[in-house]
């Protein structure tokens, strides 16, 4: 039987999943909190609005979630002094802390999912992939890894 772009996109994505499950356990948080935490690191200020529209996610469910991040002492809300129904969202230092241990952990498993390329055919998958992404206008996953430019990945540093 054939395997199609979708199974190994769902098996790739579990699989990155479950490599990182301890650290988010560890941590109190899910998967979809996490992606909230990402985006927030990575938009300091942005709106709950912005961050559902970014993650393609409704309005209830993002407030619940940036609830649960708070509670955690993961994410703070900023309320407008002058427009108290505009709120800004930040990660506070247990957030940073959370989102540099989640963007090695990504890191390390790009390298080790990758460690049996060579890096003319880590190339040639980035570049396939980005053109796959390209029937999806609008859509921008969230970006944590610095892509690979050294010769070798395990030769890479990630900042």
């Amino acid at each position: 039987m054939k395997r199609t772009l979708a199974y190994y996109a769902v098996a790739l994505k579990d699989d990155l999943e479950e490599y990182c499950k301890d650290v988010l356990k560890e941590h109190g948080i899910t998967r979809s909190q996490l992606y909230y935490l990402l985006h927030i690191v990575q938009n300091p200020g942005c709106s709950p609005g912005q961050a559902a529209q970014a993650l393609h996610a409704d309005a209830g469910h993002t407030t619940r979630t940036i609830d649960k991040l708070v509670a955690a002492g993961c994410v703070r809300r900023h309320r407008d002094k002058e427009d108290r129904r505009t709120v800004a969202l930040y990660s506070t230092e247990k957030g940073q802390a959370l989102y540099d241990r989640v963007k090695s952990l990504f890191c390390a498993w790009d390298e080790e999912r990758m460690q049996t390329l060579t890096q003319e055919e880590q190339e040639v998958l980035m570049r396939v992939l980005e053109k796959v992404m390209q029937t999806h206008p609008g859509f921008e996953p969230i970006s944590i890894c610095l892509l690979y430019t050294s010769p070798s990945p395990r030769d890479s540093t990630s900042s």
